[in-house]
């Protein structure tokens, strides 16, 4: 355990969470680890109220634009907008999705199952979660019952990360909270709809008319003016100009593809950020460990069909991007497996990104990472699986080469601890648990969480949002609409308009 990793357990983080649902800080921000201290990155200038209407929206400055928000309604969507798709409601589509939790012995559903293992790599299988396969959670519970029913916390404008050759116009998310029966029974749910843009031979100019919605946000005054134009925006389309944008909610958007795959498409996803491990497992199923810890899963929309019969939409378990899998970094890697062509050839070509923040200008959100698909794991925990300094130690050869091309691109400034703690940074469960308060060399420590999430059920924004991510991606906007060919042109040597931020 290096100072980089706290020691947590679910102990631990079931005080905390208790807390972090009513506070800004939470009790896993309250002091960093040692040696954080030594470096400390300039916070970036707080945004007003006003400001942050361009870049997140929560129940707490936008009640009438959330309300407009529901889980039901936004599968209903998911459904209505896939064609040859029927007989399909949001209940069962949100079991289903939840049964990808459970083995095939305890399946709720006919969908596909865990089986402990993704792209190659461990899965915990089953997990707490798939008892919500046998939940409705449209409907009020029984007395005395826990209750499983959603709100939204927060609507989120990543334009940021639009790429920079204009396929698209960035991630435009939902946040859902499950309501809570106590610190042990948390759960959320992320829709990260990735939006075409509709002229892609303009380029990144083609996304303007949303980037403008987005701004135009700060001075619309009328919260009802505000909540339509929103809601416009994720249910029907925004028109600008003669040209018209999908909605953000349309199974396209979450990674539909015909057939499934591990990985599937880079065109959004969902995930899952639970933490229930309170609640009992399925009678006559083997209850989860108690160990499970605060975990991040990703899922995709797919639309499967069977030849010359029917239709079906299902929401299936992919790879967690940017998550290599901590058995990668480990010393001597066999001849020809994926571990040895990480070491050799890809992590390494990852350095550059990862040491990407001049020291002049330090700034976490400059942090880059973009993994290979077939090195991500289907998961990410807050219990250090993503700490990739601890699975490193003592790999020489490795570290000895992440210290060579620092070297060879002139940052002699940074270690090869710095680029694993700044890697583990670009994980989930690095960005929301272990990373949090770790130096991270050139001037940059890693802000912290709310404690394994950024936004919690009350749309508690976290210090990582309001100091660091928050202002960066406004600063973004900013800088687009101002002069679009410029910003364009300053990203150029990124994948997206806001550098290589993913968190």
């Amino acid at each position: 355990m290096t100072e980089f990793m706290r020691s947590t357990t679910c102990l631990a983080l079931a005080f905390c969470a208790t807390g972090l649902a009513l506070s800004a800080t939470g009790c896993v921000g309250d002091s960093a680890p040692p040696g954080a201290e030594e470096e400390t990155a300039e916070a970036a200038q707080p945004l007003t109220a006003t400001e942050l209407r361009s870049v997140i929206l929560t129940g707490a400055s936008d009640a009438t634009t959330l309300a407009r928000f529901s889980l039901k309604r936004v599968l209903q969507q998911l459904i209505t907008r896939t064609p040859g798709v029927s007989a399909l409601t949001p209940t069962q589509l949100y079991q289903q999705m939840f049964d990808t939790m459970n083995s095939a012995d305890q399946a709720r559903t006919t969908g596909p199952h865990c089986t402990g293992t993704l792209n190659g790599f461990k899965t915990e299988c089953p997990r707490t979660e798939g008892i919500l396969a046998a939940t409705d959670p449209f409907v009020a519970p029984a007395a005395g019952a826990p209750d499983d029913r959603y709100h939204p916390t927060a609507i989120v404008n990543r334009f940021d990360l639009a790429s920079t050759t204009g396929v698209d116009c960035g991630e435009y998310r939902i946040v859902f909270a499950k309501a809570t029966s106590g610190a042990l029974d948390r759960n959320f749910l992320i829709f990260e709809g990735r939006l075409p843009n509709p002229s892609p031979a303009l380029g990144l100019q083609g996304c303007k008319p949303v980037a403008q919605m987005w701004s135009n946000l700060q001075t619309t005054t009328d919260p009802v003016a505000r909540a339509s134009a929103i809601e416009n925006f994720y249910f029907t389309g925004l028109t600008s100009g003669g040209i018209t944008f999908e909605p953000v909610v349309d199974p396209t958007h979450y990674g539909m593809t015909a057939a499934f795959a591990p990985g599937g498409s880079t065109r959004g996803q969902i995930r899952a950020n639970m933490f229930m491990i309170g609640r009992s497992y399925f009678t006559g199923g083997t209850q989860p460990p108690g160990s499970e810890f605060w975990q991040l899963r990703e899922l995709q929309t797919r639309k499967i069909c069977v030849t010359g019969g029917a239709c079906s939409l299902q929401i299936r378990a992919t790879t967690s991007k940017n998550n290599p899998d901590a058995s990668l970094f480990a010393s001597n890697p066999p001849a020809g497996s994926k571990a040895e062509s990480f070491q050799t050839t890809d992590f390494i070509n990852m350095v550059p990104k990862l040491a990407k923040p001049a020291a002049s200008t330090p700034d976490a959100a400059l942090i880059g990472m973009n993994t290979p698909d077939k090195y991500n794991a289907g998961e990410s925990s807050s219990d250090g699986r993503q700490d990739y300094l601890a699975a490193a130690s003592g790999n020489t050869t490795f570290n000895n080469a992440i210290t060579a091309k620092l070297a060879a691109i002139g940052r002699s400034d940074l270690t090869s601890t710095s680029i694993l703690r700044r890697a583990t940074s670009q994980s989930c469960g690095g960005c929301h648990q272990v990373a949090t308060g770790a130096v991270m060399g050139g001037g940059i420590t890693f802000p912290f969480s709310n404690g394994f999430t950024q936004i919690d059920e009350n749309g508690v924004l976290s210090p990582a949002l309001t100091g660091v991510f928050l202002p960066h991606r406004k600063a973004v906007l900013d800088a687009f609409l101002a002069a679009p060919a410029a910003a364009i042109a300053a990203a150029a040597d990124s994948e997206t308009i806001g550098g290589d931020s993913l968190n």
